[in-house]
């Protein structure tokens, strides 16, 4: 076999095992305790901050 089809057999190969899609992104939304909840999808990671409670006198 020439190197021309070495190499067409190597992108053949290479195509097969590429990513097609883009991997989803993480995120991370912090909100205050008085907000909204927003719109989310299963790849956010929801971090609600609440008001520090004071105990004692």
């Amino acid at each position: 076999m020439s190197l021309q089809g070495d190499l067409r057999g190597l992108e053949r190969r290479i195509a097969k095992v590429s990513i097609e899609k883009c991997p989803p992104t993480l995120r991370m939304i912090q909100i205050k305790e008085s907000d909204d909840i927003p719109d989310l999808t299963c790849w956010d990671l929801l971090v609600r901050v609440e008001q520090k409670k004071v105990c004692g006198p």
